[in-house]
């Protein structure tokens, strides 16, 4: 045993990259670093057996790769040994079935066969359930039960798990590569379980089935299903000539570094040759408008479509994806970027989530990834050339970039204790730079790389960041927010913007928060803390100077974007508001709905800059700018409210009735009608909710009606019909 021992540790420390011996001509029963088997049955050989003391080594696999003869074992986004220096004496893994044979025939040797390794755990003794007997197995015995962090172990690392002829690590630290008889022929088998099993059938156990039970051996379907937990051992006829491992240290092998094109090149955002007072609706998708049949390009998303409005939207028409266009399999993924020649596409949720990149011509699929095997994901960014995914763990978080052309990964940083970043809160890609706002602060990454520009750049509890201009601007509770120079990470001033209630930018505004700041032209949009009734002011302030330009009052927090020539907000939580950028003086206003959302679009034309807004009730709007200034309509709408039952007919009688900003109470009938200018969708809705209302004995009755709206298209007169109203509520 001591003998095997030593040569044991001679294999573990066997190097890579010198120049091969020829075969030398054997002058004991099994080469260096082997032990024979007796009577190992059912392999090409039958009779006794050397097989290989420990399982082939980093080092000695780099030896081959460095030879010629084998391929790297390195797969992406896995612990793969072959990339760390520190583990030449660890098992090899991530090898695949053929890669494993590739190296066996270099020295002249082969994989063991199912019944040859059956035979090497017994050594001699059938009431073997396990090398080292029939007591449990634990993490003494064998290098099992441990987590991805920690991986493979060193070769030999646990001696009371060996064999009786001295064989170490065939239960855990990799499962190994074997051959299975099949019907014709062989076929690949795994054996002995790996560092991360936690239990294992022995032989002639019974217990063969469990989530964490692996058999001893079993076949394998994939002859390339390389895996961090699999690996391999040689085996060779006694008295055979085999090649030497060169006496070199191991280098870790590095996967060449190569440029990937830039596929995801923003979308163009035309300068504005109309004014804005000219912004109209130019297409609105939602009840009554044509089925959409275009995925059509916005700035942060693709919208639905017709042909006809998308062709209607300017030159961004050939970068629409036809609804149809998707293969099956993939009508549950929906565009995420155009990347020229493909659109990568996504869908899925937390651990279900995948990408998917399609080619424009001919529906190919030209690579897809799936976070099945990474982990959870809800965060993720597009750069020029990368997808970036924050992937969610119990401990902490890790970001992974994968390349827009091949879906390659390009880099992992695992967050952890002693690491720039641990939690993942925020992500996005400006400038060519990565974002990333987590609970150790700011972050700058190169999405290319990987490699950190700065970090750690302090952020308060709840507050936001926003960034432009070559800036970052920290919104910070007190003493101003802070302004950061975008490459180095240093701060280069304060803004005198309101701290009246602390940091707003990253709460919702049903929590009292506002929409985060928006920089332009070298100035900074920002609203302060609402008050109680949900009304805040927009600031606008220089950066070079921090001298407040202009402010406008009396507006809603939930949104804010600036574009060119505007800043577009919102007044009453319903209307969008277009503000001139350098006097803030209102240029337009239109309906859109309650807790609309809005983003940026490219294409357009001469009705560029286009807007996308999304109601909760009346749609997508598509916003651009007109020829002519757009004026609010000429509006007459009517209706009548009917009794549910239960409620008596005389209740629809009085009944306040707001449509838009207009407020008319219900004849004796239940009619009303209300008159007045505007555009986009009027709101009908209950002027007051507890009107009309009747007491009762011990409390009250309340009665409403639902809110619905009317969409302006220039017909003036417009009748909503009847109305339900019902009892709401009694107390």
């Amino acid at each position: 045993m001591r003998a095997h021992r030593r040569l044991l540790v001679a294999l573990a420390l066997g190097v890579a990259c010198a120049a091969h011996e020829p075969p030398q001509e054997p002058t004991a029963t099994c080469p260096e670093g082997m032990v024979r088997i007796a009577g190992a049955q059912g392999g090409a050989t039958p009779g006794d057996l050397c097989v290989d003391l420990s399982e082939v080594t980093t080092a000695a696999y780099a030896a081959c790769v460095d030879a010629g003869a084998c391929r790297p074992a390195l797969l992406d986004g896995e612990r793969c040994n072959l990339r760390d220096g520190a583990r030449g004496d660890h098992p090899v893994n991530c090898v695949s079935y053929e890669q494993a044979q590739a190296h066996c025939e270099w020295l002249g040797k082969r994989l063991l066969s199912e019944g040859e390794w059956l035979a090497t755990v017994q050594a001699g003794d059938a009431t073997r359930r396990y090398p080292w007997g029939r007591a449990t197995l634990s993490s003494e015995l064998a290098c099992v039960g441990r987590d991805e962090a920690a991986g493979t172990c060193p070769v030999g690392a646990h001696p009371k798990g060996a064999s009786a002829d001295g064989v170490v690590d065939l239960i855990g630290n990799v499962a190994e590569w074997v051959t299975v008889a099949a019907r014709k022929g062989t076929m690949p088998g795994v054996a002995g379980g790996s560092w991360k099993t936690r239990r294992v059938a022995g032989i002639g156990d019974p217990e063969g089935t469990g989530q964490e039970v692996a058999p001893i051996v079993q076949p394998s379907s994939r002859r390339d299903a390389g895996a961090p937990t699999l690996g391999f051992r040689c085996a060779v006829a006694p008295f055979t000539a085999v090649q030497a491992i060169p006496d070199r240290p191991f280098v870790p092998l590095q996967e060449p570094a190569r440029e990937h094109p830039r596929l995801a090149v923003p979308i163009a955002r035309p300068r504005p040759t109309r004014p804005l007072a000219n912004l109209t609706v130019l297409a609105r998708i939602g009840e009554g408008t044509p089925p959409r049949t275009l995925w059509w390009p916005a700035e942060e998303s693709f919208v639905g479509l017709d042909e006809a409005s998308a062709a209607a939207l300017g030159p961004l028409a050939s970068e629409s994806l036809a609804y149809d266009a998707l293969p099956p399999g993939l009508g549950d993924l929906r565009p995420l970027h155009s990347l020229g020649s493909s659109f990568l596409l996504t869908g899925g949720w937390s651990r279900s989530t995948r990408f998917v990149a399609l080619g424009r011509e001919g529906r190919r699929v030209r690579w897809q990834r799936s976070m099945e095997r990474y982990g959870a994901s809800m965060v993720q960014a597009v750069s020029a050339r990368a997808l970036i995914v924050a992937i969610y763990a119990d401990a902490s978080d890790a970001l992974v970039a994968f390349a827009l052309d091949d879906g390659s990964e390009l880099w992992r940083i695992d967050g952890a204790s002693d690491c720039e970043i641990n939690r993942v809160r925020q992500l996005w890609v400006d400038d060519d730079r990565l974002m990333v706002v987590g609970d150790r602060g700011l972050a700058a990454i190169d999405p290319q790389s990987g490699a950190f520009t700065w970090a750690e750049v302090a952020v308060g509890e709840g507050c936001g960041v926003v960034s432009g201009d070559g800036l970052v601007i920290v919104e910070a509770a007190e003493g101003g927010h802070r302004v950061i120079d975008g490459a180095s990470g240093g701060e280069v001033g304060r803004l005198p913007l309101s701290s009246r209630g602390g940091c707003v930018w990253a709460m919702s505004a049903y929590d009292g928060g506002v929409a985060p700041a928006a920089i332009e032209g070298g100035v900074v949009f920002a609203l302060d803390p609402p008050s109680a009734r949900g009304i805040t002011t927009l600031r606008a302030i220089e950066l070079a100077s921090g001298r407040e330009r202009w402010q406008r009052e009396g507006l809603s927090g939930g949104i804010l974007v600036a574009d060119h020539d505007a800043v577009y907000v919102e007044r009453g939580g319903k209307r969008l508001v277009a503000l001139a950028r350098e006097d803030g003086a209102q240029a337009a206003e239109i309906w859109i709905d309650e807790g609309f959302v809005l983003n940026r679009a490219g294409g357009g034309g001469e009705a560029g800059p286009l807007l996308v807004a999304k109601g909760g009730t009346t749609g997508e709007w598509i916003l651009g700018r007109g020829p002519e200034p757009a004026l609010p309509e000429r509006f007459e709408i009517r209706g009548r409210l009917v009794a549910d039952e239960g409620v008596g007919k005389r209740r629809v009688s009085g009944v306040l009735v707001r449509v838009g900003d207009v407020r008319v109470r219900t004849d004796a009938q239940g009619r009303f009608v209300a008159r007045g200018r505007a555009r986009g969708a009027i709101p009908v809705a209950p002027g007051d909710e507890r009107d009309p209302y009747e007491l009762v004995k011990g409390g009250a009755r309340i009665f409403r009606f639902d809110p619905s709206h009317v969409i302006l298209d220039g017909s003036g007169s417009y009748d909503v019909g009847e109305i339900s109203l019902y009892e709401w509520f009694s107390a």
